[in-house]
């Protein structure tokens, strides 16, 4: 298998995205609506570009978590494909957009619907196997071994778990924006077809269609987006990771200044400040307060100790490069082979598995135990 990751990294913050760049779409992938669809997207005034701008930013958004997908170790058994279906979603989320700009939209806001599914179920099977011992339940859905739970009672798990910051969207939004995505995999009523939407049959997009189809991922999307954040708290307290760890920072914990600012973007100032404010108000809310306190117990490096970090060649680098520029360039890199790992990981049918490290830590009880008897 081959996999394809993009990463943005910045000197200075962007003002701007394009559907085209966060999704990394080529000219051979749009057919010739396509290709007009877009350029009236990118024309369009308010309130139309405001939709527009906001469904750039949560899809860039919803990337950046990839950066987020911890792997830890069960006691025993296999574990690499935890990140599957966010991987799916992502994958998902990408031929939605590809789909609604060449005009299929009936196909895409199916394909809408998949993708918020794999992304809410990859959060509960993330919450359901904390304290498990092993991940053979999520195992044996993944190969087909067992059927999944119903959406219905995930959605119900997920709401109930989930934090409630008081400008989340996702309590109010996400059973309803589903029911509306559950009509393109079923059966539409004739206000939600897409001949209706449309106009017609005809090949062209209309503007209602393509304001109706931005709309509803807009929506998604959002929902999406709070429930990533709210199981994952650390999206909103980005961190200087390379001047604490360089280039070796551990993995899935923390997202960085530059992951940090698109999460902002897609929140809102107002969200986003909201959502800080309410886990800064939780006390001891785990693991967030240990691991940021983990975090500040790490002393700064100085911008040698950071560089000293990296041992690789930095292909097409000048020598003389500011550190600034360095460190932009080490991080995309960085951030490349990571998220590459978690695609390659996410997909491996054989994976290897963890030894029962109940058998050796009851060999370390004894062996200490005997040492002390003997001390004594």
């Amino acid at each position: 298998m081959q996999f394809s990751v993009k990463v943005r990294v910045f000197k200075v913050p962007p003002d701007y995205l394009s559907l085209r760049g966060v999704w990394d779409i080529d000219d051979s992938e749009f057919a010739p609506n396509g290709a007009i669809a877009l350029e009236r997207l990118e024309a369009y005034p308010d309130p139309m570009q405001t939709i527009y701008r906001d469904v750039c930013w949560q899809g860039q958004a919803l990337i950046e978590f990839q950066d987020l997908q911890e792997m830890p170790f069960p006691q025993n058994g296999r574990f690499m494909n935890l990140g599957y279906l966010y991987c799916e979603s992502l994958n998902a989320l990408r031929q939605v957009v590809i789909c609604a700009l060449n005009g299929q939209v009936h196909a895409a806001l199916a394909a809408l619907r998949s993708s918020l599914e794999a992304l809410v179920y990859h959060y509960w099977w993330r919450r359901k196997l904390f304290l498990a011992g092993d991940n053979e339940a999520f195992y044996n859905w993944l190969f087909g071994k067992e059927r999944n739970a119903r959406f219905a009672a995930v959605i119900s798990d997920t709401l109930n778990d989930l934090p409630r910051p008081p400008e989340a969207v996702v309590f109010d939004e996400l059973r309803t924006v589903y029911s509306q995505l559950c009509s393109y995999a079923h059966k539409a009523t004739l206000d939600e077809a897409i001949a209706t939407i449309r106009g017609g049959n005809v090949k062209e997009h209309s503007d209602y269609e393509i304001f109706y189809w931005l709309s509803m991922l807009g929506k998604t999307q959002r929902s999406m987006l709070d429930v990533a954040v709210l199981s994952s708290p650390h999206a909103v307290f980005p961190v200087d990771i390379y001047r604490k760890f360089g280039f070796n920072p551990p993995l899935g914990v923390f997202l960085d200044q530059f992951s940090g600012y698109y999460v902002g973007k897609a929140l809102g100032e107002s969200t986003h400040n909201a959502y800080r404010e309410h886990f800064k108000n939780i006390e001891n809310i785990e693991p967030l307060s240990s691991q940021m306190a983990w975090y500040e117990e790490f002393p700064d490096l100085t911008d040698e100790e950071v560089l000293a970090t990296w041992h690789d060649e930095v292909p097409g680098e000048p020598s003389n490069s500011s550190f600034e520029d360095k460190l932009v360039r080490r991080a995309a890199l960085m951030k490349a082979k990571v998220r590459a790992l978690l695609w390659s990981f996410s997909y491996m049918r054989e994976t290897p598995e963890m030894p029962d490290i109940r058998d050796l830590m009851r060999v370390l009880a004894e062996a200490l135990s005997k040492d002390t008897e003997e001390s004594a």
